[in-house]
């Protein structure tokens, strides 16, 4: 492991890669698109008002409240097809689609979304109210569907890194 962490801090320093990491980082975030723009088989309901949902994402020091809109407004009439456990969120509002960036520096590429929900679904979490939301994996099999998908963007040194972003992603 320290090896693989003195490749990358190498690589950092040599902006050759950085168009290689260019392409993997994009091809990684159009995969994420993907796996967010599946439709849901979980339960169907008619959508109205609004619903918060909140969770401690974190612990100990670093634990922090989040919560966010799963639904806006009065859309009577308006039905949604929720994720099935197990199965990438259903996009709802296409919020979280939407935010997916690549940010590349010299040796690094960084993909992901600076809303705390993406990493919340992606690994599950527990309810203010103590219900329990299973995972809803979308960043890990994505990575795995653009390494099958596009093996030649894939296939470089390990100290070219593409970091999968379930932290902020800075603006």
């Amino acid at each position: 492991m320290a090896e693989l962490a003195r490749e990358i801090e190498a690589a950092k320093l040599d902006p050759r890669l950085t168009p290689s990491l260019r392409q993997a980082g994009l091809a990684l975030r159009d995969e994420m698109v993907l796996e967010l723009s599946k439709p849901g088989t979980g339960r169907v309901y008619q959508k109205s008002g609004e619903r918060r949902i909140g969770f401690i994402a974190g612990s100990g020091e670093d634990a922090e409240e989040v919560s966010f809109v799963a639904d806006r407004g009065n859309r009577g009439g308006v039905f949604h097809q929720a994720s099935a456990p197990g199965e990438p969120p259903a996009a709802d509002t296409g919020e979280l689609r939407a935010s997916i960036e690549v940010q590349v520096e010299p040796g690094l590429a960084r993909v992901g979304t600076s809303l705390l929900k993406g990493r919340a679904l992606e690994r599950g979490f527990v309810t203010k109210q103590g219900g329990v939301v299973a995972p809803r994996p979308w960043m890990f099999p994505a990575l795995l569907n653009a390494i099958r998908e596009r093996p030649e963007v894939f296939a470089v040194p390990a100290s070219q890194a593409v970091v999968i972003g379930i932290r902020r992603v800075s603006s």
